[in-house]
């Protein structure tokens, strides 16, 4: 056994030695091969097995595991090996393979050598003699238990497949390697129609793919065939009505383990309404396209109704209004079909019947696939059969529960509708009334967009529209220009803010926010610049605009530009400004007049009291003492009075700018030190002390008018004595301050408040008017000193520590430098005070036989005249009138007239003109002078203009008129400058 069983005969009986060494090679032969059969069985994975003849016995056997091993032959081996339920068809077998001398195979049960029972294939062969005769049989047993448990797990999944195959809505199927269809399961066969039994060949499924399809279908199977690749296509089969559907079919091949193909394994999904909702949205789609632009009404009812008549292939197809009694229907356009007429017009549903009209206005489709046959049938069919309807669909269209407007699809012949075409004429109706209110609210909305653009226009105004969050915005060209940008600027909130004024930026951020996140209205008034600088006022007004989730989704407004108003508001504003500067300057001129003539006639009324008294004092006193004391009061109050009246002139003058200065180089050293002198006896009356420190200045000199001048030291000087109480102190300075002169009057006086100082050269002011001031005059003096000194191009100034603290005004001159030529001049000389003020006439002048005529209709003033002239020995001659002085002339000769101005019937100016039209013989060339309280210099001019040599202001000082009537009598040369 340990060199295994022998597997072929040996044969015996031959003597000779030729038979003996045949027979001994054979057998060394047969070892040989038994040997190598031995090792070769070793080798294998199988049981190898040996039976005799009739297959009765086994010889010895090593089951390998497989089987049980038996260490002698066995004659029970079938019963120790194989399962009862095998022993026939094993027998079977073997007779036959006996029988026929053939090739034994089976596959069958196994007892295995642990207990269980396996699976072997076993296949033997038989051994012949050189007779043919079977002598043994060698065999082997292989394991294929693996294998039948697989293929018995393969088919219970099969029969699995096959069951869940047939629970699936899919069709499915299965085919060979080489596409040869082989299953179905059992949707396919209802789909068709046709039982399983029936079905002819597997290809036989081709017949059932739409024609137009079939070319693909199987070009693009192929390729899968030969790729191995994946299958999927969508195309039409029919069905057992004859009625092609869309299926999408896909298949995926099984591979083996080594990866060929030994399956294909596939579905057919009925896709038909997803193809017709496919095909449902691409109409709709280019329903709307078409529908989209148009805007008439008529317009879109025609084009709904051509293209769902064309996409149903139907022979009609309208869209109808639905009057108020929801049965009166108005076609006013439909879709024909060649060879179907139009039906365009008024109809009711109660033509059609009751059933139509219960179910439009129910708000339900009314169906009818043919007329004659439908349930319940119309009443009547005349209206059916004058508009050849013999299948309809019709839908109603309601809005606001009322029925509205209805779409219906006719056709000529019997037609079945389905549910989804009955829905797509209802959702086209419904589309239809949109479109048509679409027009319509786009129509509105146009002409109210023409409206909006119209009153936008001309009302210049901007808009901008502001996406949320806030960043681009949108601005017409009219807010573009109301921000200095050109038309196709872009614009953002940072460039908004910086074209807005610096000082509006801030307000205007804050008023964005505020009209946003309070929900506020957006008004507010801001600047915006220029590159250049310039200023532009524009108004904004807005709000935002909110979600349903309350969030802000736009910022939206308006602008315009308030330039124009804002100037005019300006400018009214000024106006306001000056109206109630000019008002409250007329009310402080009114209050300021009335203090004035308060004053004034406190400033007249005063010395006038003084002068009438003494006047009556001296008329009942014989006392010398009353009366020089007497004289001296009168005189020196009429002197008080006519200065405040020259200071009403001086102002007068100076406000109409009619000041005529005299302009000279001076020295304004001598003119200081002669104010000074003129003013010290004042100071020394009232126990003031006056000192002066006054810088020579040679070479240095002024541009002024000497009088003037004198007339602003006078003024300053005496107001200091004046406010400076007994034991105080004047000092009066005069230096030379870089390329001026200053003169400074400083006094320990009374001083200034400080609220008051600011006014101290305003005309008619006082620090106190009230009737208990303490100090007198008009408020005249310093704004005319003030005005004087201006006029010669100079300034001056005060200063005052406050009340008590004293007082300093300081004049500013601009200096002249003097030429080396003028040194040999004559120096002018400056008037002094006493020549000012002189009451003596030059003795050097002499009236003396001097015969004077003189007019006025005053006799005090006549007869004073008179008095002084005739005192001085003139021989004087009075008339009360210019027609009394006319007929004096004409009766005698005169060296000198002198005629008051202001006369009643015939004035001194028409009393000259008419003198001078005497004639030189007659009079009419006599010297004249003016005798007048009209002092201005406008006077003067009229006087002299008029024909009077000279003009005399009112009071006359004496020695002025002496030495006026000498010169006009030709006796001086005086000087009228």
């Amino acid at each position: 056994m340990d060199e295994g069983p022998n597997l072929l005969p040996i044969a015996t009986g031959s003597a000779d030695t030729s038979a003996r060494s045949r027979q001994a090679a054979s057998h060394s032969a047969t070892n040989a091969a038994d040997r190598r059969f031995l090792a070769f069985a070793k080798a294998s994975s199988g049981v190898f097995f040996q039976m005799n003849s009739d297959w009765s016995e086994m010889q010895p056997l090593d089951g390998r595991g497989l089987v049980a091993s038996n260490d002698v032959p066995a004659r029970d081996w079938m019963v120790r090996n194989v399962p009862q339920s095998e022993h026939e068809v094993i027998r079977e077998r073997i007779a036959q393979s006996i029988r026929d001398n053939s090739v034994f195979e089976l596959e069958h049960r196994v007892f295995r050598a642990d207990g269980t029972i396996g699976w072997t294939y076993s296949r033997a062969v038989a051994i012949t003699d050189d007779t043919g005769r079977i002598t043994e049989w060698v065999g082997t047993a292989t394991d294929i238990t693996d294998r039948k448990r697989a293929e018995l797990v393969v088919r219970d999944n099969e029969a699995k497949f096959r069951q869940l195959a047939d629970a699936m809505p899919q069709i499915v199927w299965a085919a060979r390697p080489d596409g040869t269809l082989d299953y179905y399961n059992r949707r396919w066969f209802e789909y068709i129609g046709v039982p399983d039994e029936q079905f002819g060949d597997a290809a036989d499924w081709a017949q059932y793919v739409h024609p137009d399809d079939i070319g693909r279908v199987s070009a693009m199977w192929a390729i899968s065939l030969s790729t191995g690749d994946p299958y999927g296509l969508e195309f039409r089969v029919r069905n057992t009505l004859g009625v092609y559907r869309w299926f999408l079919v896909r298949a995926q091949a099984v591979r083996n383990e080594v990866g060929t193909i030994v399956r294909w394994f596939g579905t057919c999904t009925d896709i038909e309404g997803r193809k017709s909702s496919e095909a449902r949205d691409r109409f709709l789609i280019d329903l709307d396209d078409a529908v989209r632009p148009l805007t008439d009404a008529a317009a879109i009812t025609s084009t709904y109704a051509r293209l769902l008549g064309e996409h149903l292939a139907a022979d009609r197809c309208a869209y109808a209004d639905v009057e108020a009694d929801q049965d009166t229907f108005n076609l006013t356009g439909d879709y024909n079909a060649e060879g179907v007429s139009s039906i365009v017009g008024r109809y009711t549903f109660t033509q059609f019947g009751q059933e139509v009209l219960r179910l439009m206005r129910a708000d339900e489709p009314y169906v009818v696939e043919d007329i004659d046959f439908h349930d319940p049938p119309p009443e009547d069919t005349a209206a059916y059969r004058a508009t050849m309807i013999q299948a309809v669909i019709c839908v109603p269209l309601h809005k606001d529960r009322r029925f509205v407007a209805a779409m219906a699809v006719h056709q000529r012949v019997r037609r079945s509708w389905s549910a989804e075409e009955v829905e797509l004429v209802r959702h086209v109706a419904s589309r239809c009334w949109e479109s048509i209110e679409r027009a319509r609210i786009e129509r509105t909305l146009r002409e109210s967009e023409e409206r909006l653009a119209f009153s936008i226009a001309a009302g210049d105004l901007g808009t901008f529209f502001c996406p949320m969050p806030l960043g681009l915005i949108v601005w017409n060209a009219k807010c573009k220009e109301h921000f200095w940008l050109p038309e196709d600027a872009d614009v953002d909130f940072d460039r908004f803010y910086a074209i807005l004024h610096p000082e509006d930026r801030e307000r205007t951020r804050k008023a964005v926010e505020l009209a946003v996140f309070s929900r506020e209205g957006y008004d507010i008034e801001y600047r915006t610049v220029s590159p250049d600088g310039r200023i532009r006022w524009v108004r904004a007004k807005g709000r935002a605009y909110y979600g349903a989730d309350g969030n802000p989704t736009r910022f939206d407004g308006v602008t315009l530009d308030i330039t124009d108003r804002k100037l005019a508001e300006a400018e009214r504003q000024t106006l306001l400004e000056s109206e109630r500067a000019a008002r409250s300057e007329a009310e402080h001129a009114g209050r300021m007049k009335d203090e004035f003539l308060a004053t004034l006639s406190h400033e007249l009324r005063t010395p006038l009291n003084a002068v009438l008294g003494w006047s009556q004092i001296m008329q009942t006193s014989d006392d010398p003492a009353d009366l020089a004391q007497g004289l001296e009061v009168i005189e020196r109050n009429a002197r008080a009075q006519a200065q405040i009246i020259d200071d009403l002139l001086d102002m007068s003058r100076i406000i109409s700018g009619k000041v005529r200065l005299d302009l000279q180089r001076l020295d304004l050293s001598s003119v200081v030190q002669a104010a000074v002198e003129t003013a010290r006896p004042t100071a020394d009356a009232k126990g003031v002390r006056l000192g002066s420190a006054i810088d020579p200045l040679r070479g240095v000199e002024v541009s002024g008018d000497a009088s003037r001048l004198q007339q602003v030291m006078w003024n300053l000087l005496t107001n200091a004595i004046k406010f400076t109480p007994k034991g105080g102190r004047v000092q009066v300075i005069l230096e030379r301050v870089e390329s001026h002169l200053e003169i400074s009057v400083i006094d320990t006086g009374e001083g200034i408040l400080p609220e008051f100082l600011p006014h101290v050269f305003d005309r008619f002011r006082q620090a106190d008017a009230s009737t208990t001031r303490k100090y007198g005059g008009l408020g005249l003096g310093l704004s005319i000193v003030k005005q004087l000194v201006e006029l010669h191009g100079g300034s001056i100034r005060a200063k005052s520590g406050g009340r008590g603290l004293g007082a300093t005004f300081h004049v500013s001159l601009p200096m002249t430098v003097l030429h080396s030529d003028l040194e040999n001049e004559t120096p002018r000389r400056h008037p002094s005070a006493n020549s000012a003020l002189s009451r003596v006439p030059d003795p050097s002048v002499s009236i003396e036989g001097v015969r004077v005529l003189v007019v006025d209709d005053e006799p005090d003033a006549r007869n004073l005249v008179q008095r002084l002239l005739e005192d001085h020995g003139a021989v004087v001659s009075t008339a009360g009138s210019a027609l009394e002085a006319i007929q004096l002339l004409k009766q005698g000769r005169f060296d000198v007239l002198c005629s008051d101005v202001g006369m009643p019937e015939n004035d001194g100016y028409e009393l000259i003109r008419r003198v001078r039209r005497l004639g030189r013989g007659n009079g009419g060339d006599i010297p004249a002078i003016a005798l007048t309280a009209y002092a201005r210099a406008e006077d003067r001019m009229k006087a002299v203009a008029a024909g009077f040599l000279m003009h005399v202001a009112k009071p006359v000082e004496p020695a002025e008129l002496i030495t006026m009537v000498a010169g006009a009598a030709g006796r001086t040369a005086p000087d009228e400058s």
